[in-house]
């Protein structure tokens, strides 16, 4: 009990922002105290020198290990700001609610589309780096040779149907163009798949927060920080290039070096894969 004439005061709302590394500003409130006030806390280096004194508690990116950073999940590394205020983790699994009204809208698509009747298979030929998108065409052959085994569909975002469009007209077998989507259609789309095939994008990540496998693309992001450690997701990468995961956005290298993280991912590697992938799923609806 307090003592007569004492009053506890009820536990005062603290803002806490989270400095994510693509530099987004999160708030979070809640009925946390601390005896200093507000947490302010970021993971990644700040712009300017001066910038790290506006923030009480600074997380590492990546620990150091004995031969560098160590190289984390992405998820698992963004934990470590919820547990530097002493919020325990409930763990990396990625979730994604579709609302009702998404699924109705896809559903309808592919009974107009005529699909549905075999395994969809999504492909995105994009990405948001020159330096992590495989060749257009490669994708368009990789699809051909699952033609026996699915129904392809093309998925695409914002400017990037022309791009789709040209990899099906790539293609010797017919196969199908997603309609314009958002992202919740997106996903709903997503969901109906057997398998997204990809370079390592958004949708891949929509993909495995759906627990559809995935086959991903990588060459200079690392799997390791953008692959889920466990399910039914592989990645593809080119064999013996020691520039791998440089994360450049742009290729520094020339010649016969040029883009070559990208060029010596085969079009038979990916099949491999991705029939492997629909080769586990039959077997798991079965």
């Amino acid at each position: 009990m307090n003592a007569p004439g004492t009053a506890t005061s009820p536990p005062r709302p603290v803002r806490v922002t989270v400095n994510l590394p693509a530099d987004a500003e999160v708030w979070f409130d809640g009925t946390r105290t601390t005896p200093t006030g507000p947490v302010r806390i970021f993971r990644s280096p700040p712009l300017t020198p001066g910038r790290r004194y506006a923030y009480t508690i600074r997380i590492p990116r990546e620990p150091l290990g004995p031969n560098g950073p160590v190289v984390r999940y992405a998820p698992e590394a963004s934990l470590d700001l919820v547990r530097a205020i002493g919020i325990a983790p409930r763990g990396l699994g990625l979730t994604l609610t579709v609302a009702p009204e998404a699924h109705r809208t896809i559903d309808e698509w592919v009974r107009r589309s005529g699909l549905g009747a075999r395994p969809l298979v999504a492909c995105l030929p994009s990405g948001t780096w020159p330096t992590k998108t495989w060749p257009p065409e490669r994708f368009a052959a990789a699809m051909d040779g699952l033609h026996q085994d699915a129904d392809i569909v093309w998925i695409w975002g914002p400017g990037e149907e022309p791009l789709a469009r040209a990899c099906r007209g790539q293609m010797r077998n017919p196969a199908t163009l997603a309609p314009a989507t958002g992202w919740q259609e997106l996903a709903a789309l997503i969901a109906r798949c057997a398998l997204v095939v990809s370079n390592d994008s958004g949708p891949k990540h929509l993909a495995v927060a759906l627990g559809v496998p995935t086959v991903t693309v990588f060459g200079p992001t690392h799997p390791g920080a953008w692959q889920p450690p466990a399910g039914p997701h592989v990645a593809i990468e080119a064999p013996g290039l020691g520039c791998l995961h440089c994360n450049e956005t742009v290729c520094p290298l020339d010649g016969d070096r040029y883009l070559r993280c990208m060029r010596d991912v085969t079009t038979a590697m990916v099949i491999e894969a991705c029939r492997a992938r629909l080769r586990e799923r039959a077997g798991s609806v079965a």
